[in-house]
């Protein structure tokens, strides 16, 4: 829950010079968004009342400005913006200022580069195009597209329409000539492949230097938060249903576009027998093969296709059903409305598309789209979308983190999907793992969903953890514990450790924690199993992976 006001910090943007710790500004607006900037607006007044901006000299592109809120106790930054608007108030004095999330800082701004390869990671253009940002002597901004790698790649494709046969020969055709715009290459990048992209700014241990990641999730990042609450008229205020134009009966979608001397181009049907013929037409000069095309149409005809569902939902950030710090925008969360007017009950789940924090009311105003409306398909398929081979006995869903981070719960920290540090194993395809940065003596959970199991059965329960520069007092730092339950009913159930590491300090490589001859109890047939880094562990940085529930006596590659 928030335990405290926003706090505001101005940063020098070229040389990350602190300017102002606690600036004080009135009539604060904060936007937190996926996969597109955040965005502020504030007023800061002349004069005595505001000597914490003694100093400053506020102007588009010259600083950053920090807007940090307190998270039981923690502070952490909402959001990290770049000043690209003043205006003073004659008559007042009052600076109306505006800023935009670095994310935003290739707008405008050409790539200058040449780039054709026959197959390529679209998060290597990502770090690409930022690598171009940041080669400028002024155009420092300390931040990285992370991961490296998303596991798939853009490949060369072909189309056949039964009189011509087309090929795509370069899934990437970037020429310096063309003047891409990075910002608008990145975004039409994201949204085709597609993979999310979320803006993660973060203090150094003392407080003096930001580091920027855009963190990005393919095909998606963010969590399913089954264990959290949205429903009407307890911690959700207002529910506004999406709009018919937004969700509307589109039969046909057209998407065009050109290459120099072609025409790519992909149409879609899905008429509904009710309705009448409507077609939505739309051009892109960013689509550049079929596939993508194609990928884009099948997008956007599902987004108009989808189950009523809401747009826009007012929240309570500390009531007790799902309060803040527990959930962030790209998760999916379940938003429940009993007798909602002309459509009755709604029980949809939806993605957190931007969260806008009215301090002033301590109120959210969450942007969400129903979880349909994403069609997260990838350009290239892998495979059924399997993680794993059919005769793996895991019992836990998803715990490889093969694709995403669905069925797992963040109970406390912040948890990301990391492709670049995986167990490495002969059994597991695709795997990843998921890590947590440690900055204070708060710890961190991440929660399985619950396994079947039968009672009497004997299980071998396992995950793998690793770490880097940790520090930790002579306690348990890193846990794997299991909870048990009956038909989800938690009070049959109990808790169990099956393994944990004691004084972990500096680096280590995986280490396993595990329980190879655990029986079920009776009267259980549910298990869950906890990812856990202990109040013990003050900093530092913990990789899971592995996360493994299977039949004792089975004989697997590791």
């Amino acid at each position: 829950m928030i335990t405290d006001r926003l706090r505001w910090s101005v940063i020098e943007a070229n040389t990350g010079r602190i300017l102002a710790r606690d600036l004080v500004v009135m009539q604060p607006q904060v936007v937190r968004n996926l996969s597109a900037p955040a965005q502020m607006q504030f007023k800061v007044t002349q004069g005595e009342s505001d000597a914490s901006a003694f100093g400053v000299d506020f102007k588009p592109m010259g600083q950053h400005v920090i807007a940090e809120i307190e998270v039981d106790g923690v502070r952490k930054i909402f959001a990290d913006c770049y000043i690209t608007n003043t205006t003073v108030d004659a008559q007042s004095g009052d600076m109306q200022i505006q800023a935009t999330g670095f994310m935003g800082y290739g707008k405008g701004i050409p790539w200058l580069e040449n780039f054709n390869p026959i197959a390529v990671d679209p998060f290597e253009l990502a770090q690409r195009i930022w690598a171009h940002l940041e080669s400028f002597s002024n155009a420092q901004l300390n931040c990285q597209p992370l991961p490296a790698s998303s596991g798939t790649q853009m490949i060369p494709g072909y189309s056949y329409d039964g009189s011509t046969l087309s090929f795509n020969f370069y899934a990437v055709f970037i020429r310096a000539v063309d003047f891409n715009d990075c910002y608008d290459y990145l975004t039409a990048l994201a949204r085709d492949i597609p993979f999310d992209i979320i803006e993660v700014s973060e203090w150094d241990s003392d407080r003096t230097k930001v580091t920027r990641t855009l963190q990005l999730g393919y095909p998606e990042g963010g969590v399913q938060q089954d264990y959290l609450s949205f429903r009407l008229g307890e911690n959700v205020i207002v529910a506004t249903q999406a709009d018919d134009l937004d969700i509307g009966s589109t039969s046909d979608i057209i998407i065009r576009s050109y290459e120099p001397g072609k025409v790519i181009s992909s149409q879609l049907t899905n008429a509904d027998p009710t309705c009448l013929r409507r077609t939505v037409m739309e051009e892109d000069a960013f689509i550049e093969s079929d596939e993508r095309a194609a990928a884009l149409a099948k997008r956007k005809l599902t987004r108009r296709n989808i189950p009523t569902s809401f747009k826009k939902i007012v929240v309570d950030p500390n009531h007790p059903n799902a309060p803040y710090g527990q959930w962030d925008v790209g998760d999916s969360i379940y938003i429940q409305a009993e007798n909602y007017p002309w459509v009755g009950n709604i029980e949809q789940w939806h993605r957190i598309t931007s969260i806008n924090y009215d301090e002033s009311k301590c109120l959210m105003e969450l942007d969400v789209m129903v979880d349909g409306a994403f069609n997260y398909d990838p350009i290239e398929y892998l495979g059924d979308g399997s993680e794993t081979p059919e005769f793996d006995p895991n019992l836990i869903y998803n715990g490889y983190f093969a694709l995403n981070l669905n069925s797992w719960t963040a109970l406390h920290g912040t948890w990301l999907r990391d492709t670049q540090v995986v167990y490495q194993n002969d059994f597991v395809l695709d795997s990843a793992s998921v890590r947590t940065d440690i900055f204070t003596s708060d710890g961190a959970e991440f929660l399985s969903s619950r396994a079947s199991v039968t009672p009497g059965q004997v299980l071998s329960v396992m995950a793998a953890v690793q770490y880097e520069n940790v520090v930790s007092e002579n306690a348990e730092s890193f846990i794997l514990r299991g909870t048990t339950s009956h038909d989800g009913d938690d009070s049959v159930g109990s808790t169990y450790d099956f393994g944990s590491l004691t004084n972990a300090q500096g680096v280590s490589g995986w280490n396993m924690l595990e329980t190879v001859e655990w029986t079920v109890p009776q009267g259980i047939n549910e298990l869950a199993l906890h990812l856990i880094v202990s109040s013990a562990v003050t900093a530092g940085t913990a990789w899971w992976s592995y996360i493994r529930i299977i039949p004792f006596g089975v004989v697997t590659p590791t």
